[in-house]
């Protein structure tokens, strides 16, 4: 391979060039950067001044409805069936040196690899699909009895300038160093890293040479690289293009980020208050011998137009003084001075409430083609548009992503075991077993509180089934009780075990009275909460089945009636005494 056509910007993969504007044109969102590229497409005409005050009054809206979306997503690890499950290590293995504490509790900057995932992962997916993850080790130089620590390091696609999946990749590093080519003075030389199933290669590219400065061989016999990936998007010849799975919100936020610097204009013109007044006083600045104001002064033996009167002649008062009104020379042709001599300019202010709303429904478009419109803040059903969730959809989008997370994950996983275990477990299948398992989770608590309320009050309201109410009302005590595991646990056993779950009072004293339910069933219902605390206090309650957990319920509602029929033979004994 002729690394000098990479080095020296003259070939790169075909795909080049589309995966670079894909990750620019959702960077821009992402990190809140002015859009130079939206903006002068939509005026290329304007003038360099006008360009640079867009520039300076810029503020990143689209970076707020990014972040939205990435902290929504970062909650995949919060559900319940998020587990990473590890195997027992090889005795041979030391305790200190297992994949469970190098992945959970050792991980080099991160501390967990999942906390890699979320926090640095997860954002440079959505934003670049086609970035290529190098893993490599951290101390490459290590002690006989010493394992080596392999992290992560991403590389954009500006920065991916080959790669060939399993076989080879060339990365560009961000990495300057100092060198002198000849007798030239000194300057700074780009770094390149090669990287194939047996070596990594690291390269100084100067001006007119390259030289490598540093070779590892790793013996891996895979490559220790892999792409973030997403959607397929195409294929070139061995190079597969990505798609973000959030690529949908671009065109939307791209118009969002072009009106509101348009917004930004009309605020200025329309808004804010703009004073005019009668030119009435002689400019002093421009004043010649006899006392007249000519316009024009002498700079540098050159005659120019006056700086403050613009060549006019007169100025207009201060704002803060008095506005002293010269009378009309009406004999000179002068029109009379209109009193009062000072106003505000009338300006139209419809233009910009427009404006706004229309870049509140850019946004809230955006959220809606990935079906994240709950993420809105604004109650964006008053400009007339719905607010439901498609929860089907919403469930499938986040599968998605958490599919292409545990993805990441397998493939970090399992270059990090290659590189620490393969000397002391040669055996290809003992050390597969190693890998940890990571499932792809299937529950997902995106929705925020305030929606899952407006959910259950319209289900209320619409007379829905009251089992559809009970899971809405359990879907929202897991959110609202996340941090507080022991609250958490006694509600999801209320809501289970309530045998009338999801009626009121009223409901339930009729089934009594027309024999639709037993009156164990009522009484438990009833005392519902204080029997599931009293169950708790024994420790082993949680782990029982729902019939034998029931079952002990029942005993609880048996010594409540039992109580009931004793009081009642009692005070009839009074009675009848």
């Amino acid at each position: 391979m002729d690394l000098k056509q990479y080095f020296f910007g003259t070939k790169k993969h075909p795909a080049y060039k589309e995966t670079v504007e894909m990750y620019d044109n959702l960077r821009v969102h992402s990190d809140g950067e002015y859009p130079v590229k939206l903006i002068d497409e939509r005026r290329p005409s304007e003038s360099d001044v006008i360009k640079a005050y867009r520039k300076t009054i810029y503020v990143p809206i689209t970076k707020e409805i990014f972040n939205s979306i990435l902290q929504s997503l970062g909650k995949i690890r919060r559900s319940t069936d998020w587990k990473i499950d590890y195997k027992e290590a090889p005795a041979r293995i030391p305790e200190n040196e297992t994949p469970y504490k190098y992945f959970e509790q050792n991980f080099p900057t991160y501390t967990s690899t999942t906390y890699w995932a979320f926090a640095v992962a997860l954002k440079q997916y959505l934003i670049d699909p086609n970035a290529v993850v190098l893993v490599m080790p951290k101390n490459a130089t290590i002690e006989p009895n010493e394992y080596l620590k392999p992290v992560p390091i991403i590389f954009n696609s500006p920065q991916v300038f080959e790669y060939v999946d399993g076989e080879i990749a060339i990365l560009k590093t961000y990495e300057k160093v100092k060198y002198k080519e000849g007798k030239r003075k000194e300057v700074e030389a780009d770094i390149f890293l090669v990287i194939d199933k047996e070596k990594i290669q690291k390269w100084q590219k100067g001006e007119r040479s390259f030289t490598m400065i540093d070779e590892y061989y790793h013996n891996l016999g895979i490559l220790p690289c892999y792409q973030l990936k997403g959607i397929t998007k195409d294929n070139f010849d061995s190079y597969h293009i990505y798609e973000s799975r959030i690529n949908s919100i671009v065109p939307r936020l791209d118009e969002a980020v072009r009106e509101y610097s348009d917004l930004q204009a009309e605020v200025v013109q329309h808004v804010h208050s703009e004073k005019w007044t009668m030119a009435t006083q002689n400019c002093t600045t421009c004043t010649n011998d006899l006392g007249i104001s000519t316009g024009y002064i002498m700079k540098a033996g050159k005659r120019t137009i006056c700086h403050d009167c613009n060549g006019t002649g007169t100025v207009a008062t201060s704002p803060y003084k008095n506005i002293v009104v010269r009378p009309a020379k009406t004999e000179l042709g002068e029109a009379p001075t209109p009193i009062p001599p000072a106003g505000y300019i009338q300006k139209q202010v419809e233009i910009v409430g427009i404006q706004d709303k229309r870049i509140e429904k850019h946004l809230y478009s955006a959220l809606a083609s990935i079906n994240m419109q709950f993420l809105a803040k604004v109650p964006m059903n008053e400009s007339g548009l719905a607010k439901e969730v498609d929860r089907e959809e919403l469930n499938n989008t986040v599968y998605s992503i958490a599919e292409d997370l545990v993805s990441i994950l397998d493939n970090l996983h399992r270059i990090c075991v290659e590189y620490r275990y393969k000397v002391i477990v040669p055996n290809d299948e003992e050390r597969e077993l190693l890998v940890p398992s990571v499932a792809v989770p299937e529950k997902y608590d995106l929705l925020s509180s305030n929606y899952l309320i407006d959910e259950i009050t319209a289900a209320r309201n619409g007379k829905i089934s009251p089992l559809i109410i009970a899971a809405l009302e359990a879907d929202f005590a897991t959110k609202k009780f996340y941090a507080n595991p022991e609250l958490k646990t006694e509600l999801e056993l209320v809501m289970s075990l309530d045998p009338l779950i999801g009626l009121n009072e009223d409901e339930k004293m009729t089934r009594l009275a027309n024999k639709g339910i037993t009156y164990i069933d009522y009484v438990i219902s009833s005392n519902i909460v204080k029997f599931i605390r009293r169950a708790l206090l024994d420790e082993g309650f949680v782990d029982l089945g729902k019939a034998e957990q029931y079952n002990i319920l029942v005993g609880y509602a048996d010594e409540v009636v039992k109580s009931y029929e004793v009081s009642t033979i009692e005070l009839s004994d009074e009675t009848n005494a």
